[in-house]
């Protein structure tokens, strides 16, 4: 059962972003590797309300300078986002609609909670995938950012087109 409401979550993500311009899915990682469990999210989440929490809010001031990002509209995509901590800064310094892409879909009720408690649950998404399996077209997002998680990347070199 589990594993059918994993399948129907992913159809529902891949034909909401369909709408949007994606064209693909190459693959989808499993929900049943032992790394991406509830208490690994957990965890994270605690990490990033602690000893990371002031890094976010400038981080994404100064990503929002640098790429200009105040009056844009588009897509961004934040590579490996977790619980999304970054992304929903992002929102407060852009106009962006912010993609959550990670393989640890336990992040996302997390993620969707935050957002809507803080306003923004109509300006972000959320894709269960694989850095080295990215379902999105060439050209799909104006911006793609990523905090950390290239030393958890498994397949560098196929996530290499990223960087």
């Amino acid at each position: 059962m589990l594993e059918l409401l994993r399948r129907f979550y992913l159809l529902a993500l891949i034909l909401v972003l369909c709408g949007a311009g994606c064209v693909t899915v190459k693959h989808a990682p499993s929900s049943r590797d032992e790394k991406y469990t509830e208490q690994n999210a957990i965890g994270m989440i605690r990490v990033r309300r602690g000893t990371l929490a002031s890094v976010y809010a400038p981080m994404a001031k100064q990503i929002a300078m640098d790429f200009y990002l105040r009056e844009k509209e588009g897509i961004g995509i934040d590579i490996g986002s977790g619980p999304g901590t970054l992304i929903l800064e992002l929102c407060r310094h852009s106009r962006l609609h912010w993609i959550n892409a990670d393989i640890n879909p336990h992040f996302f009720p997390h993620f969707y909670k935050q957002a809507q408690q803080q306003g923004l649950g109509h300006r972000v998404s959320a894709v269960f995938v694989d850095t080295g399996a990215l379902l999105f077209r060439d050209n799909y997002a104006d911006i793609i950012v990523s905090r950390g998680s290239f030393p958890f990347w498994q397949d560098k070199t196929r996530s290499n087109h990223l960087i």
